[in-house]
């Protein structure tokens, strides 16, 4: 899926933990949309580590246990931060059924703080749950881009993180998202040679003007650091 006059930049695998922490890193303003492969999950949460000890506190709705521990804790030695700081200063809400998505999607709409970063991990598959009926999953997930816009609406700044799913009704979904984004993350196979090794595509940013000022987070560095 395309958008016109979007360049695209290609990191190889062996490039992605850069892309947490360099140019490519969202600027933290929006909506951000961080989709393709199974790692965009990883780099969602490198990127939370990377958030925190920039100073902005980080709240993630989970959707299907995509929250993993060890890769923060990577993330973390891989930067030289003190562990249980970033882990107790990062915020996670677990949701098993699709009325549980909504109703963390509808809380942060009515109650979120703009100073807070929202990410959403795999919101989309509860929706193909083999228990939830395809159109009232069709239905619901309609419901939840239209919290996503409000989310947006109300100011708040927040990344969707998530992958592919056959169902037909995440076409529809996926066209949403990538409407409602304002800035676009693409994880994808290159096929050179048969390898097929993730790739990070970044559409160009809108220049949005300048972050928001948010206060600190304990996220110390190991002491000899």
């Amino acid at each position: 899926m395309g958008y016109p006059g979007r360049v695209q930049t290609v990191v190889r695998q062996q490039h992605l933990k850069r892309a947490a922490t360099g140019l490519d890193l969202w600027d933290c303003r929006g909506a951000a949309f961080l989709y393709g492969e199974s790692a965009a999950f990883s780099l969602a949460l490198a990127w939370q580590v990377h958030l925190l000890e920039a100073g902005h506190p980080v709240f993630s709705v989970d959707g299907a246990n995509r929250f993993d521990v060890f890769t923060l804790v990577d993330e973390c030695l891989r930067r030289g931060l003190a562990v249980d700081p970033v882990l107790d200063a990062l915020c996670v809400q677990r949701a098993f059924t699709p009325y549980q998505i909504l109703d963390a999607a509808t809380r942060i709409y009515k109650e979120g703080d703009p100073r807070t970063l929202y990410f959403f991990l795999a919101p989309c598959k509860q929706f193909f749950d083999g228990d939830v009926n395809e159109e009232e999953g069709e239905y619901l997930l309609g419901r939840l881009l239209g919290v996503f816009a409000k989310i947006k609406q109300a100011g708040l700044n927040f990344v969707i993180a998530d992958r592919h799913y056959t169902a037909p009704a995440f076409r529809g979904a996926l066209q949403g998202m990538y409407e409602l984004a304002d800035q676009h993350f693409a994880i994808t196979k290159d096929d050179t040679y048969g390898q097929n090794p993730p790739t990070l595509f970044h559409a160009d940013r809108r220049d949005r003007g300048a972050p928001a000022q948010l206060p600190p987070v304990a996220a110390q560095r190991r002491s000899g650091a």
